[in-house]
């Protein structure tokens, strides 16, 4: 089993089954990333998922500032923003922005032969599944990103998006994917900190990184 691995800062977009699938890894680490929809023929649909049905197992996890947006329609799969398998627990849940376009579409769900939960909570549920299981205290209500053109891999933030100012400061994590520094009191959720653009002299810069970055940011592992 891994040990202290480390998802930060990376954009995923599009998978043709899993955009993230960690399995067999204890103090899992999963910062800053921004998790955009599915192929139309994915399967199997969710866009991150922990564990499995049988060891091994991912064990406390700890999953912060992260936007996840599921694109698909609602079909014969449920293709939810995330899912818990097996055993596998969550140390900390928090500070994350999740969205569906089809709210038919469940935002979270687990094997409920491993525990309390169930397979599908949807976007209508947010309030009394935080009740319930207590994740989510300080994550804002789930609602569009508002990226500026997803079309075109544009994963920046418009003004006004939900994310803006609703992540929480994290040591490790202190600047985005293009290397801007993150605000040291309300960051943003996901991979791209905010930059007003109305602030005078201000440049922005688009590069597009690949998923699994190296030790700086993206994937950092010890075992």
């Amino acid at each position: 089993m891994y040990e202290n691995f480390f998802v930060y800062n990376n954009v995923v977009i599009g998978s043709t089954a899993r955009a993230l699938l960690l399995v067999g890894i204890d103090h899992l680490y999963v910062y800053h990333n921004t998790v955009y929809g599915s192929h139309p023929d994915a399967h199997p649909y969710h866009l991150v998922a922990f564990g499995s049905k049988s060891p091994p197992l991912t064990l406390h996890i700890d999953m912060r500032n992260n936007i996840i947006h599921g694109t698909l329609p609602d079909s014969s799969f449920d293709a939810r923003c995330v899912y818990r398998e097996g055993n596998s627990t969550f140390s900390e849940r928090n500070y994350n922005l999740y969205f569906q376009e089809d709210p038919a579409q469940p935002f979270t769900g687990a094997n409920p032969n491993f525990g309390p939960e169930s397979w599908d909570y949807f976007m209508s549920d947010w309030n009394s599944w935080r009740s319930a299981f207590g994740w989510e205290q300080n994550s804002p209500t789930p609602a569009d990103p508002r990226f500026i053109e997803p079309a075109k891999a544009n994963f920046r933030l418009q003004p006004g998006s939900p994310a803006i100012g609703a992540a929480t400061p994290l040591a490790l994590v202190t600047k985005d994917i293009l290397g801007n520094p993150r605000d040291t009191l309300h960051p943003t959720i996901g991979a791209y900190e905010y930059i007003d653009s109305s602030v005078s002299g201000s440049t922005f810069w688009m590069l597009m990184l690949p998923a699994i970055q190296g030790k700086k940011q993206g994937l950092e592992r010890s075992w």
